[in-house]
């Protein structure tokens, strides 16, 4: 799919909760916010409300710079209001696959996820997503009978300025790129096993993927999904979390644009 296209099939639209069928609650699902699982126009989502309205605004506007890079996220991610209340969700197509899981991974496997997935390493930085490497969904059965790897990155509710729990990260959200340095270090890294993904790359293909989007492809997919949430917002009568949202998006470009920079220059 082309990026344009990729663009096009996923602007903001208007989704309430009871738009979807057999929705229910699944709390077998591990997850730092209660998930549900239901039916929209004969497809399967995932739909989550987490407690922090701009967190799940803060997921969406994450979801939408990753879909200007060349890796795999869900094919279709909207903005949910729920009928009752006007609170927010957020709700991603499911796809046939389990979390991945490097310690139970044979060998092939697991160097082709740190190859690919490794690739991400400087766009992953960029954005501060400290938890991407263990949030993939990987098609196993696919890997095992056919040799193809097809995967989803999910959740990146702890990308930017928040973390996966709903906390502001505040001045761990720096203009500088510690991450580069962080998520190769095992002992800060050992719950995710990103310093084995990443140090597991192709350093020149993840130096290609990164260079592949350029700071003004970013600032406009920033503004334009500012823009078209906000409006969505005030026609469902939330106004405050529309002024919130655009404060958000500024802080996020300014980050951006100095993080950007910074992993250039370093490169």
């Amino acid at each position: 799919m082309s990026l344009l296209k990729k663009y096009i099939a996923n602007l903001v639209s208007e989704i309430k909760k009871s738009d979807f069928e057999n929705l229910i609650s699944r709390p077998d699902m591990q997850s730092s916010h209660p998930v549900f699982t239901g039916s929209y126009k004969d497809k399967d989502h995932f739909v989550k409300f987490p407690s922090n309205e701009i967190q799940t605004l803060n997921e969406f506007l994450a979801y939408k710079i990753y879909s200007l890079y060349d890796v795999k996220i869900p094919d279709s991610f909207d903005i949910v209001f729920d009928d009752d209340d006007g609170v927010l969700g957020i709700s991603t197509a499911t796809f046939s696959g389990g979390i991945y899981k490097g310690r139970r991974a044979g060998y092939d496997l697991r160097n082709k996820f740190n190859l690919d997935i490794g690739s991400m390493f400087y766009v992953d930085a960029f954005l501060a997503n400290w938890d991407a490497a263990k949030n993939v969904l990987v098609n196993f059965d696919k890997f095992k009978h056919q040799g193809e790897f097809d995967y989803r990155m999910i959740d990146p509710g702890g990308a930017l300025n928040f973390r996966a729990r709903g906390e502001r990260k505040g001045k761990m959200f720096t203009d500088d790129v510690g991450e580069l340095d962080t998520l190769l270090n095992r002992k800060l890294t050992r719950d995710t096993g990103a310093s084995y993904v990443y140090g597991g790359r192709d350093d020149a293909l993840a130096q290609e993927k990164f260079k592949a989007v350029s700071w003004p492809e970013i600032e406009s997919m920033i503004m334009e999904t500012c823009s078209e949430v906000s409006s969505e917002l005030e026609e469902n009568n939330r106004q405050d979390l529309a002024a919130e949202f655009n404060k958000e998006c500024e802080l996020v470009k300014n980050k951006l644009k100095s993080r950007y920079d910074y992993i250039i220059g370093r490169l």
